[in-house]
């Protein structure tokens, strides 16, 4: 039987430095323990008005460094990042 993946949301998320590449993807990752070069996976946007609290955000899957996929995503408005899911 094939190992379970876990998934671990982060609450609150954490804020990180992420560093793109020319076309705009992320391409270097850094908070906390997670630091290293990523690989996009894959990406979408999320706008809604939730609750009279606007949501504008560009998710990305990432793989960092080879081995540990995490979701990360842009506030838009803010420009900040975040890890938001970390799957092991």
């Amino acid at each position: 039987m094939p190992p379970q993946s876990v998934t671990f949301l982060v609450i609150p998320a954490q804020q990180v430095e992420v560093r793109l590449n020319n076309e705009g993807s992320p391409a270097y990752l850094r908070g906390g323990p997670l630091v290293g070069e990523v690989e996009p996976v894959s990406h979408w946007r999320a706008e809604l008005d939730w609750w009279d609290h606007p949501v504008d955000r560009d998710y990305w899957k990432v793989l960092l460094s080879g081995r540990l996929l995490c979701e990360l995503y842009q506030d838009r408005a803010e420009g900040t990042w975040f890890v938001e899911r970390v799957y092991d």
